[in-house]
């Protein structure tokens, strides 16, 4: 095995996520960094990405394409077909790509609450397949929700346009939350770690068939509030605010996503992650590896801001 990553692929080069790793890979200069599409895909990755077109459905297609990887990075839509990366995942083992990075991106599934939500459920599974293969070892990258998308999208529980903000129980409960380009600097530092060492040193082995815990802030509802009115120059009596116990609108989430309604789960996730002990707050109580890899610390004012513009032009 080689002793440095050099050759990265991923899927989902121009999404969320994994157009901010292709950038930070790229900006290393030492990656040779490949987009794995879809011939119907119009999407168009960086400059200076190569771009390999494959038949998703085609095996062989995709063994092809990935053989002489050292990494392999997967980012899926949450839409995605369940099977997609179970037949991903098969390609790469099959190529013998050392390290694989599965749709994780999120919250730590390493806590059994967390992930027993529904949609991490599956995840262990991935994980399993890629135990089982006797080339390939996986990397979970935990950011939890991700701080600018989340509050933009609404999914934090604020209304920007209309100045609102419904909170579970008093808003104090805390969370470890990452903005998108901490995201794409984390996997970008992981990469460029050498694989093994002698001396101690941090390495990739480190993180063999385990978990990478990053974060931008810890923060509560109140503090995201406190955020919003520094940057949008607003007051307090210019919001808006409910406060409902967080138990209860996790079981109006899945009650929602009994009735058919998926984006119940919002406060399944979402709740969860701001429950007492469920998880949200794992840079309290396994640690973070921000120092390890160098990633800077931010301006809470300056993700806010983004959220804002994404909740401005949605």
């Amino acid at each position: 095995m080689s002793q440095s990553v050099k050759n990265v692929a991923i899927v989902g080069a121009t999404g969320q996520v994994g157009s901010q790793i292709v950038k930070y890979l790229l900006a290393r200069n030492r990656f040779n960094v490949t987009a794995i599409t879809r011939p119907e895909s119009s999407s168009k990755p960086a400059e200076g990405v190569i771009v390999k077109t494959t038949d998703y459905n085609s095996h062989n297609d995709l063994v092809s394409a990935l053989q002489g990887q050292d990494a392999f990075v997967i980012s899926l839509a949450i839409g995605a077909a369940r099977d997609a990366q179970t037949r991903l995942i098969d390609a790469a083992t099959a190529a013998g790509v050392p390290w694989i990075f599965p749709n994780e991106w999120g919250s730590d599934n390493a806590h059994p609450v967390i992930a027993d939500i529904p949609v991490n459920k599956p995840k262990h599974a991935y994980r399993e397949q890629i135990e089982k293969s006797a080339n390939s070892a996986w990397i979970g990258f935990v950011n939890n929700l991700w701080y600018e998308y989340s509050l933009g999208g609404g999914w934090f529980g604020f209304d920007i346009k209309n100045r609102t903000a419904k909170f579970y129980d008093d808003g104090n409960q805390k969370l470890n939350t990452s903005t998108l380009p901490q995201c794409g600097r984390g996997v970008a530092a992981l990469l460029s770690l050498p694989v093994t060492t002698t001396d101690g040193s941090p390495s990739l082995s480190n993180y063999r068939n385990g978990f990478a815990y990053i974060s931008s802030f810890f923060i509560n509802q109140n503090d995201m509030l406190a955020s919003l009115q520094r940057v949008t120059k607003t007051s307090p009596s210019d919001w808006q605010i409910t406060k409902r116990p967080v138990d209860e609108a996790i079981k109006a989430g899945y009650d929602k996503v009994a009735a058919g309604e998926f984006m119940g789960m919002i406060d399944v996730l979402y709740g969860t992650n701001f429950k007492p002990g469920a998880g949200g707050d794992y840079g309290e109580t396994k640690g973070l590896d921000n120092k390890v890899l160098g990633l800077p610390e931010e301006d809470l004012d300056e993700a806010t801001s983004w959220a804002i513009d994404r909740a401005m032009k949605a």
